[in-house]
């Protein structure tokens, strides 16, 4: 906020740690695979020269596009898990009943 801009490393640094937590929070191994193959390939990118741009705007580069691709395999297994598996969202109890 301070700059109006967001820079190159800030945006890899949160797109691979974004790849790794929702890898280790899948229940699915391929997932976990893909998601911890991302997160590796974009952490090896920090601070080196494959990307020279400074700036992460636009958001028209890989980066974007592998962070499109981890919510989008996100979304579809939350969506199995949750809407077609019938699995709860919260697994602790919001109410206030007494048993």
């Amino acid at each position: 906020m301070h700059t109006s801009d967001i820079s190159m490393d800030s945006y890899i640094l949160c797109v691979s740690m974004y790849a790794f937590a929702t890898g280790f929070s899948s229940k699915k191994e391929w997932m976990l695979g893909v998601c911890f193959f991302i997160g590796i390939l974009i952490a090896g990118s920090y601070k080196g020269q494959v990307i020279v741009a400074k700036s992460a705007m636009p958001f028209s580069n890989g980066i974007t596009y592998c962070l499109l691709a981890i919510f989008l395999m996100h979304f579809i297994e939350r969506w199995g898990r949750h809407i077609n598996g019938k699995e709860p969202f919260f697994l602790f109890n919001l109410s206030n009943q007494e048993k």
